[in-house]
């Protein structure tokens, strides 16, 4: 288009200036001449606009532009109207030859300067392309050409006066053949935008639209035909709602209109197979000369798969994939945003735990608890709400955090009483008898609640809360809910002191084993002695070992414990038997875990070793839950303990369900009477009667028994017409370190002619501590 508007420029130009000259009329002469100036003004605004679409845009475009076209403007009407341009014609001996006015002679002055401007800038771009033959050869013809260009003006030396007289028909040819091989060679050689725009839109996979701004299609490209299964003739020209919707573009063109950018907004369309499919929607406005955006380009992207992935990866991080309920990161981004979204809402959150879950798992195989778990969950989605195939709604929420963990977050507003009601419904609900594969068992649940924001003001709060309920609700019996109070939370700030106090202990070698002597009542002479651990706490005083014992099992400390007792107990042996008295024994109190560990009995070997110890001089007491939990390995563990010479005891015996015959299949050496049947026997009836029975069936047993927690005289003689002899408890000393029980049978350390010591006990205190 500008080479064809630049040639038809120099026909005018030079087709009406041959006219003019052989015309024989001098007013058709004047008129001729007028038209052909209209060529020749157009000439310079031709010619750049043509190396403009060439060597791609000029420096300063628009004001050239607008400076160019209203001169050329002025130029034409002065040409077709001014007396000015064209003063006149002269008749010469070669015909009628154009005079040049005023503004005719300003106008080859500003002829001549814009085509040697145009000279000048390739002249430049000839410089600055040096490095690439392509355009340095392309500036280099336009220079060129541009000088030929301006030296067109010669046909005009004898309008201004100048009697030469020169064809320029082959300088014109000369530059319209310079000027056809810059648009052949070089305008469909070079990377033009338009060029560019057009290629990019043909072969792109994502589907393009070029909308105008009443929203109907411009342009489609092959992708977006083949995308919405339509014709580009049936596409363009019509509206694009047909496509992308009814809504879709008033947000995103409004958006343009203003001038912000519309990036990757999704949108949900019917492909040419009828499926949804969404799209990622990249919109650019189209404007030029700083206009208001006359169309819109809209690139679209499929992200139907993409989208389909991420959904199944928010299933898997978010959703448990064994009862298909939120999980705990579920559960907390939903509830987070809840609280978020409505600061002001009331929740009441309810932390449910499955009673003997452990059992179920240890008895019957991690199968069988995780279909219970299965249905547990079907039972709460029933129970709580009519639709259950949802996992959530805007009532309530129901996850499974972990284990045999559920948590239920209640949404709307609920006081006391329908809360209440509503555990009450859940536990009738898990009360009922599963079956696991014919095996029917019965579980139960616990269950704490907390209410936000009365309880907590953030969720982690608000569940730590709900946890301190649950153990609450545990300690109360199982199988019943509790709601927080403050005195939950000031317990739990001393048990996590008393955690903390422990663990500094534990690294500051805090705790110590004390002794206490278990006494033949007969002869009042000391037997043996138990080793017990003891803590002295700067502040606390002495800890009772009820208070700190159990934190240190779930801790897991106790095993570490345990084995800093055993070995020091050994140490206090050896320093025993090296006074000559190598008939006491010692007895160590073992925990579950300690017991349970696959290395404890290669440890006590090393402890027997390490100190020299007679095996049969130490015995290792067990409590009952021990006994009575993993049959199996509580018989192999105690048979390795049996193999090394060691002997074992049951400690407080008759609170569990252990019985004599299971202790006679494990080889049990010894048992205790409880202290509370021991203390109850001087004046109940019942315990009195409990304890004889314990002293009998064990002495036909051929058991040693030792009865604990004696207290005064007329226990130790009940005990002792009951047949038992051995005893331990305040009566006869309170623990004691180390050091004050070897000074004790130091004192009474028999001469080398005295072989059978009998050892005189004492006045002890019986301060307890």
């Amino acid at each position: 288009m500008p080479f064809l508007a630049l040639a038809q420029c120099a026909a005018v130009w030079l087709f009406f200036e041959g006219i003019a000259v052989n015309t024989t009329n001098p007013d058709r002469a004047l008129i001729w001449y007028q038209v052909s100036a209209l060529g020749a003004v157009c000439f310079p605004i031709a010619f750049a606009w043509f190396t403009h679409q060439v060597a791609g845009p000029l420096r300063l475009a628009l004001p050239l532009w607008q400076t160019g076209i209203a001169i050329t403007a002025m130029f034409v009407i002065a040409a077709l109207v001014s007396p000015l341009f064209v003063g006149g014609v002269a008749d010469t001996s070669r015909g009628y030859q154009m005079v040049l006015g005023l503004v005719g002679r300003g106008f080859v002055l500003v002829f001549v300067a814009a085509m040697f401007a145009l000279a000048v800038f390739y002249a430049v771009q000839l410089k600055r392309h040096a490095n690439s033959d392509y355009r340095h050869r392309r500036a280099r013809v336009l220079v060129v050409t541009a000088v030929l260009g301006a030296a067109l003006l010669v046909s005009y030396l004898p309008a201004l006066g100048i009697p030469y007289y020169l064809d320029t028909v082959w300088m014109m040819v000369g530059f319209f053949a310079l000027a056809g091989y810059v648009n052949v060679r070089y305008r469909t050689g070079d990377i033009t935008p338009a060029l560019i725009g057009r290629q990019i839109a043909n072969v792109m996979p994502e589907p393009l639209l070029v909308l105008d701004r009443n929203g109907q299609v411009h342009q489609i490209n092959p992708a977006a035909q083949r995308f919405f299964g339509i014709a580009r003739d049936a596409a363009t020209g019509r509206s694009a709602r047909r496509l992308l919707g009814q809504d879709a573009l008033r947000q995103p063109i409004a958006s343009l209109m203003e001038g912000r950018a519309v990036d990757d907004f999704e949108l949900e369309v019917t492909d040419g197979n009828s499926r949804r499919r969404t799209l990622s929607v990249s919109c650019s406005a189209v404007c030029e000369y700083g206009e208001s955006p006359h169309a819109f380009v809209f690139i679209m992207r499929d992200i139907s798969t993409s989208k389909a992935t991420q959904e199944h990866i928010r299933e898997l991080a978010y959703v448990d994939a064994l009862t298909q309920l939120p999980n705990r990161a579920g559960f907390c981004e939903s509830i987070g945003r809840h609280i978020e979204q409505a600061p002001d809402t009331r929740i009441a959150l309810l932390f449910l735990d499955l009673d003997r879950f452990k059992l179920v798992n240890d008895n019957l195989g991690h199968d069988a608890g995780d279909k219970m778990l299965k249905v547990v969950a079907r039972r709460l989605l029933h129970s709580l709400r009519k639709d259950s195939a949802h996992r959530s709604d805007d009532d309530l929420m129901i996850a499974r955090l972990g284990g045999d963990e559920f948590v239920i977050a209640l949404y709307t507003s609920h006081d006391l009483i329908q809360v209440r009601d509503i555990c009450e419904r859940v536990l009738r609900t898990l009360s009922q008898p599963i079956d696991l594969g014919g095996q029917e068992v019965f579980s139960g649940a616990s269950i704490g609640v907390s209410h936000f924001p009365d309880d907590a003001k953030c969720l982690s709060s608000l569940l730590k809360c709900a946890d301190l309920a649950l153990y609450a609700a545990k300690d109360a019996g199982r199988n019943t809910f509790r709601f927080f109070d403050e005195q939950m939370s000031a317990r739990s700030r001393a048990r996590a002191a008393l955690e903390a106090d422990i663990r500094a202990a534990v690294e500051n070698q805090d705790f110590r084993v004390h002794f206490q002597p278990i006494v033949d009542h007969r002869t009042r002479t000391i037997v043996g002695a138990e080793a017990l651990l003891r803590w002295h706490h700067d502040q606390r005083g002495m800890v009772r070992p009820d208070e700190f014992v159990p934190v240190a099992e779930e801790m897991g400390l106790m095993s570490m414990l345990g084995d800093f007792v055993l070995r020091t107990a050994c140490e206090e042996l050896n320093r025993w038997h090296e006074l000559g008295l190598t008939h006491l024994n010692v007895a160590v109190n073992i925990s579950e875990h300690q017991f349970r560990r696959d290395t404890f009995s290669s440890s006590v070997q090393r402890a027997l070793d390490d100190f020299d110890i007679n095996p049969r001089r130490l015995i290792l007491e067990l409590t009952e839950s021990v006994v009575m939990n993993g049959e199996g390995g509580t018989r192999d563990g105690v048979r390795s303990l049996k193999q090394l010479g060691i002997r074992i005891g049951i400690d407080d015996f008759g609170t569990g369900y252990s019985s004599f015959s299971s202790m006679e299949q494990l080889g049990v050496d010894m048992v205790k009477v409880d202290g509370r049947f021991t203390r109850a026997i001087a004046n109940d009836d019942q315990a009195s009667a409990v304890a004889q029975a314990i002293i009998g069936m064990a002495r036909n047993l051929n058991l040693q028994v030792i009865a604990e927690g004696v207290e005064d005289e007329a226990q130790a003689d009940r005990l002792l017409r009951a047949n038992c002899s051995f005893m331990q408890g305040y009566l006869y000393g309170a623990p004691m370190p180390g050091e004050q029980i070897l000074q004790l049978l130091r004192a009474e350390a028999p001469s080398p002619d005295q072989p059978n010591p009998t050892l005189s006990l004492p006045q002890i205190s019986t301060t307890r501590h």
